[in-house]
This record gives C-alpha cells, structure tokens and sequence, in this order.
C-alpha cells in the first residue's frame, strides 16, 4: 500500500515504483539538419499504476485538477515530499466497478533537485 497523503492504495503498486529519469534533451530542427540541446538531466519522479477506491479516487483527482503538491510515502514507509500530480489515465478494475485503476506520474514541484 502507498499513500498520496492520507489517500491509501488499495495494495502496492503494480510497477514498484518505477523511478522516472528527466533527461531535459529537445531537439531543434534546423534548415541542413537538427541540433540537440541538452537541459542536464536529474531523477525528476515516479511512475505508478495503482488502484484506489472510488472515493479516494475522487480525492486523489482533486488533487490533481488544484495542481497541488503532494506527498507520497512509497510502500517501504519513506516519505517524499513536495510532487506534483501528472495524470496519465484511469478506469474502472474489471468486475469491481467501485475500484479505480490509475496510471499516474509523481513530479518535483521545483524541477531543480537531484534527489528525491
């Protein structure tokens, strides 16, 4: 089980959350060719798939349609703080209609530190 600050999973994460690097890397086309410009790079969030019940569904989208930051304590206990809620998709758990299955991105809200 995980929290998104008192919003519990219903049991872990389906990918053991999986850790997101940023690598900050765009390409730029140009008129002979592309360049790419390179950002840096740092270990910017986590990946999840999780289920949650309906109602903690609802309070975890709330959290994501106010942008808010968020905290999230993985399933060894440890706590990360100040993320950010980026939404990838959701739907119902076959069979269980009152369950939520949602696929989601946790983010560092200041995009500046390398560490989470």
């Amino acid at each position: 089980m995980i929290f998104i600050n008192d919003i519990p999973s219903l049991r872990d994460p389906y990918n053991g959350d999986d850790l997101i690097v940023d690598d900050r890397k765009e390409k730029i086309p140009l008129i002979n060719g592309t360049a790419i410009q390179n950002g840096g790079a740092f270990f910017g969030g986590f990946q999840l798939t999780c289920v949650f019940s309906a109602a903690n569904f609802e309070r975890f989208k709330n959290l994501w349609l106010a942008n808010s930051t968020v905290s999230y304590t993985d399933k060894n206990g440890v706590i990360h703080s100040d993320l950010t809620i980026k939404l990838n998709k959701f739907g119902y758990v076959e069979h269980f209609h009152n369950f939520i299955k949602v696929d989601f991105e946790l983010w560092k809200e200041s995009r500046t530190a390398n560490n989470l």
